[in-house]
């Protein structure tokens, strides 16, 4: 196969989204509304089309950033940004999609955190946040009931929070060893990949920075887990690093891409 895409459709959506994800079934299609605030779940068709909003949630303010459903299909977790700052938990109801908020509503964030994009850890239950505003990661436990409990708070080394540094996006690597989170500098010389590695308490222990072109906005990882790739929206880069043992990057390849070059998928190759 040579990767090549072909317009299947062109489907009406509720509202304009900026984080579209799959659950772990591939049955619903879960989108958050950055400036309206919604997040909605469309069904799939057998064909994999949405169709009907099934469930939608509005909790009465703006700046969703993203939204993705638990590995064991129970939860899914909405992060809002900037003077929102705030993380919704919610059951997941994987026969109808019906999202319901838990008790509380609210996970715990600290003031000027901002979290924006998650990652599931592939064995523990921990889930980890990419701070837009405080530049580092968070790392929450889930309890059983689907409530999150911060394990840690973890800053970007040498990233001082200011106006123009903002995080983007967090990927963990698929043995659940290291996480990469990236920070964009607007105006700023700042644009670097952050390494972490992920310990055995969920605690995260900072392994430095790896300097990309500019507005490293979206992270993707290979299926093995050995190549990060990186967009670059300004720099209008695609970059590909190789995961080394200790979660080191080393830089493998680079292609020119058009500017404003945003989010990127890897699907495994068949």
């Amino acid at each position: 196969a040579k990767g090549k895409l072909t317009k299947r459709a062109t489907v009406p959506l509720a509202h304009g989204y900026d984080y579209l994800s799959l659950d772990p079934t591939g049955r619903y299609l879960l989108g958050a509304s950055y400036f309206e605030g919604h997040v909605d779940v469309y069904q799939l068709n057998p064909q994999g089309l949405p169709g009907k909003v099934v469930a939608t949630r509005f909790e009465g303010r703006d700046k969703a950033h993203s939204v993705r459903v638990s590995p064991n299909q129970r939860f899914a977790y909405v992060p809002y940004v900037k003077d929102q700052n705030a993380l919704y938990q919610y059951a997941f109801d994987a026969k109808t999609g019906a999202l319901t908020p838990l008790d509380p509503p609210q996970a715990p964030v600290a003031d000027d955190v901002g979290p924006r994009h998650l990652a599931y850890h592939p064995r523990k239950p921990l889930v980890l946040f990419s701070n837009e505003q405080q530049l580092g990661v968070s790392s929450y436990r889930i309890l059983p009931d689907g409530r999150l409990e911060l394990v840690h708070l973890c800053p970007a080394p040498g990233a001082d929070p200011q106006p123009g540094l903002a995080a983007s996006d967090i990927v963990i690597t698929p043995d659940g060893r290291f996480a990469y989170a990236s920070v964009r500098g607007f105006g700023k010389e700042l644009n670097a990949v952050y390494g972490y590695a992920i310990q055995t308490d969920g605690k995260l222990q900072p392994l430095g920075k790896t300097d990309t072109d500019t507005i490293p906005w979206a992270l993707a990882l290979s299926p093995s887990g050995r190549t990060l790739f990186v967009s670059a929206t300004q720099g209008g880069t695609l970059t590909a690093y190789q995961v080394q043992t200790d979660g080191g990057l080393q830089e493998t390849a680079k292609i020119p891409w058009g500017k404003d070059f945003r989010d990127l998928v890897v699907t495994p190759a068949r």
